[in-house]
């Protein structure tokens, strides 16, 4: 390549390099098959792809090329050359020049034990002892000791570079790159960052290994965007990065989130020649990952095919992970067993990552064929891969498959059961209504072991037991939450107190859950004194709610206003309107929107999701408003539906046995759909019919139809 055909590299930095007259190159890109399909991201016809044509009608006499064993790109001008904006050689480190100086720190083995005991702070009694042991200019092995051995002493690093130039000592670019991996090692970036400069306008001129350093300091100090402004510096410097430095700086785009100008920066990579490897492939990965793009991690595999790369075990991580995340599960399998047969043998974040797929999309067999390799073939092992196998048993309700390893661990020498796995178990047991194992767990074996609850255990156990209504338990569990972990006590497990307070089934029963309610959150106590109190009105009560609302996370504020309802609803003492308007108030705050359809053939509700008590108060709504929009003139649908749901789990089924008991109770005309299971439904006239006798409907029925 004639050098005087190249840009100048100030044109070649990335910020730069997504301009029009530098076009994406489209044969990086595989075409949309029915395997693959191109990635999210615009591409633009090549000049070389337009020629191709007229080439082949003129050049008829030009030998066959085979194109996938030729690694160069085509997209460029063939008219130009490359522009070369990487180093296809590995930066080697230099070695200082020599200054002859016989003295050496082998003569004086207790001055560098002298310099670490000096403190920081003390600049002269540093500088003294330095004078002291080397009268004349240090040789430069003896800086080099120095440097090497002040690595872990960042400040002292500096103070020997300030006495270094005091002294007339040569200093080269080596001594200045190891003080700044010292202050990388120390995440000391601005001071990386003041040496770095102070080398761009004094000297001496900083190599590639600087910039590295630099760039990847930059980057483990989290400051991202200083990364990127110094690789643009690099370029204008008239420094070209080697592959590290590439990699690293695809790596703080795709960290970033810069998907197109890592894009940009890798085909111009690649169009210079540079051979890509694992770690940049890797990046790449990840950062198609991140983002959902399938397409992406599809193009990315298939580029690592064409340059004959077998993906480690670190980037079929990043697919599997990646095509996971993008609902791909086939993929993500496919990856997995590619793996194995190509003798990549699968690690710890392997194993994990498949078997949380398998559990995410349900796909018990799959996940208990890996489970079975794995012993087969001695696999490796770690605990966060045990919990997971275990959490996948208990999200799939594999109850026996998860007591087999539970038990398995417990007999274990090196994975022992920790919080985590507890915390697993106690749930799976509270959602099969197994309280008298979670509760020897929670109380038994976990303080035998040393193992300390968290609140999600005593928020599983005590919902439990309110469901089976074992009151004095509940306060049991409760009172031993707060001697263990009263600071951890949040709105989930005062939802589950709420919850228990609606089963009670006397006033003492009652009280004793206020009175728990009441330590564990005063605004809570504060609100349902008010309801409690028929003279306080909507507003107050409406100031209180909100109140409540603001602090409380958003996935716990529609399970507060449904165990408020179901309190007002099935306790005794509290106002009869109070749940409906509690139930305003879910909607006003935006708690229970969408749950009505209108359509010309059916108007529907749907219960599922809510308590007893709230699906009762929007079935009233509900009613009324058919009522409201008769009274208003406008036209109704031949029939009315009420979805309930259903399913054998016996809490699937609570909602709709409790509905067609109340429906049955009220004498309202819904039942049972035979044509759509879970639903109840009513013809329109029967509707209207039970609608006026109940007083709800103030039109005379015959004169509508």
């Amino acid at each position: 390549m004639n050098p005087s055909m190249a840009p100048p590299l100030s044109t070649l930095s990335p910020s730069t390099m997504a301009v029009s007259h530098f076009p994406l190159s489209k044969p990086f890109y595989p075409k949309p098959t029915s395997s693959t399909s191109s990635p999210s991201f615009q591409c633009h016809s090549s000049i070389s792809e337009q020629l191709r044509p007229l080439s082949l009608s003129l050049l008829k006499d030009t030998p066959a090329h085979d194109e996938s064993a030729n690694s160069k790109p085509t997209w460029l001008n063939p008219t130009k050359s490359k522009p070369n904006i990487i180093s296809l050689v590995r930066h080697r480190k230099t070695k200082p020049t020599s200054n002859g100086n016989p003295q050496s720190l082998l003569l004086n083995p207790t001055l560098l034990q002298t310099l670490v005991s000096i403190p920081d702070s003390d600049k002269d009694l540093f500088f003294s002892t330095l004078t002291e042991a080397f009268p004349s200019p240090p040789s430069d092995d003896d800086v080099l000791f120095l440097l090497n051995s002040l690595y872990r002493h960042p400040k002292k690093s500096i103070l020997l570079l300030e006495w270094l130039k005091q002294s007339s000592f040569l200093l080269e670019t080596i001594f200045y790159n190891l003080v700044l991996k010292s202050l990388r090692n120390a995440r000391q970036w601005d001071q990386v960052d003041r040496i770095a400069r102070e080398m761009l306008h004094q000297g001496p001129q900083p190599d590639n290994i600087t910039f590295s350093t630099v760039i990847s300091a930059a980057h483990k100090c989290r400051r991202f965007e200083k990364a990127m402004e110094w690789f643009d510096m690099m370029y204008s410097a008239g420094v070209l990065p080697d592959e590290v430095t590439f990699s690293a700086i695809l790596k703080v785009y795709a960290i970033l989130g810069k998907k197109e100008e890592a894009l940009i920066l890798y085909e111009r990579g690649r169009a210079a020649g540079w051979k890509p490897d694992h770690v940049a492939f890797s990046v790449l990965g990840k950062l198609f990952g991140d983002a959902g793009d399938q397409d992406g991690m599809l193009y990315m595999r298939d580029e690592m095919k064409r340059l004959n790369i077998v993906p480690n075990v670190v980037v079929y991580n990043t697919l599997i992970n990646g095509f996971g995340r993008a609902g791909r599960p086939n993929i993500s399998k496919e990856l997995f067993e590619e793996m194995c047969k190509l003798g990549v043998n699968p690690d710890e974040r392997t194993l994990t990552a498949i078997l949380k797929i398998y559990g995410k999309y349900k796909r018990t067999r799959d996940a208990m064929d890996i489970w079975a390799r794995m012993k087969e073939n001695r696999w490796p092992m770690d605990q966060i891969l045990y919990n997971t196998i275990l959490t996948m048993c208990a999200d799939l309700g594999m109850e026996s498959e998860a007591e087999k390893i539970f038990e398995e661990m417990k007999q274990s020498y090196k994975w022992l059961p920790d919080k985590w796995t507890y915390s697993v178990m106690i749930k799976l047991y509270c959602r099969r209504s197994k309280s008298d194992c979670a509760w020897k767990l929670l109380f038994e074996e976990m303080p035998q072991r040393g193992l300390r609850p968290d609140v999600t255990c005593y928020t599983s156990l005590i919902d439990c037991l309110g469901k089976e209504a074992r009151v004095d338990d509940v306060v049991a569990a409760f009172e031993s939450a707060m001697e263990t972990v009263p600071s951890q006590i949040d709105d989930k497990l005062c939802c589950c107190l709420l919850s228990t307070m609606a089963r009670c089934k006397d006033e003492m029963q009652m009280n004793a859950i206020l009175a728990c309610i009441e330590k564990a959150s005063p605004m809570l106590h504060s609100l349902i004194c008010m309801l409690w109190n028929e003279s306080v009105g909507f507003d107050e009560i409406k100031e209180s709610f909100r109140e409540l609302l603001s602090k409380a996370p958003i996935n716990v504020r529609r399970p507060y206003c449904n165990c408020l309802i179901d309190l007002c609803t099935f306790q005794p003492g509290f106002p009869s309107h109070r749940p409906r308007e509690l139930f305003n108030l879910g909607n006003i705050y935006g708690l229970y929107q969408g749950f009505q359809t209108q359509r010309q053939s059916e108007w529907s509700v749907d219960l599922r999701g809510l308590s007893l008590g709230a699906a009762r108060a929007a079935l009233d709504d509900w009613l009324e408003s058919v009522a409201e929009t008769v009274e208003e003139g406008e036209g109704l649908p031949p029939q009315f539906r009420i979805f309930t749901g259903y399913g054998l789990d016996r809490f699937k089924s609570v909602l709709p046995r409790y509905l067609e008991g109340y429906l049955s109770e009220t004498g309202a005309p819904f039942h049972k759909s035979e044509e759509m299971a879970g639903s109840f439904v009513a013809e329109k006239a029967d509707l209207l019919q039970w609608l006026h006798s109940q007083g709800i409907l103030s039109v005379v029925v015959s004169e509508i139809l």
